[in-house]
């Protein structure tokens, strides 16, 4: 069983349908709308690719996973404070990208934050082991 983790909306459903036993997440970015003191939610969809903005931040998002069976997301790391807990209490997973650092390993999992892409799999393992934290690889782990 793998982790499977797409910006593609299409991408991760057909992945969901072919591959039912593995953990499919959308890769979602957060940006700050600072004006709005709101956060906007943008996956990508369709052949080529173009950004689509999802409605109603949060709520919008938990709507969207269900319809298409989704497992959770893959979160940009700059996101709401209440995304991992709404998450959660969907029994979705909360997985954020990239964490490179220890603090920023500690900082995501103290978010609740329970999977984290990574290309240093090795310091974060330590870091988290480190700071009495249970490490669990999940997906591909590369040499």
């Amino acid at each position: 069983s793998v982790v499977l983790i797409s910006f593609g909306l299409d991408t991760a459903t057909a992945a969901r349908e072919a591959l039912p036993g593995n953990t499919v997440l959308l890769l979602v970015e957060f940006v700050p709308d600072y004006p709005a003191g709101a956060w906007r939610a943008e996956l990508r969809e369709g052949a080529d690719f173009q950004p689509r903005e999802l409605p109603g931040e949060i709520d919008g998002l938990l709507a969207l996973l269900r319809q298409r069976g989704l497992d959770g997301i893959d979160a940009s790391f700059a996101q709401p404070a209440a995304l991992p807990r709404r998450l959660h209490e969907a029994g979705l997973d909360c997985a954020v990208w990239t964490v490179n650092t220890p603090e920023g390993a500690l900082d995501a999992v103290e978010r609740g934050c329970q999977i984290l892409t990574t290309d240093r799999p090795e310091a974060l393992a330590e870091a988290l082991a480190a700071a009495g934290i249970e490490h669990r690889p999940r997906g591909p782990q590369v040499p």
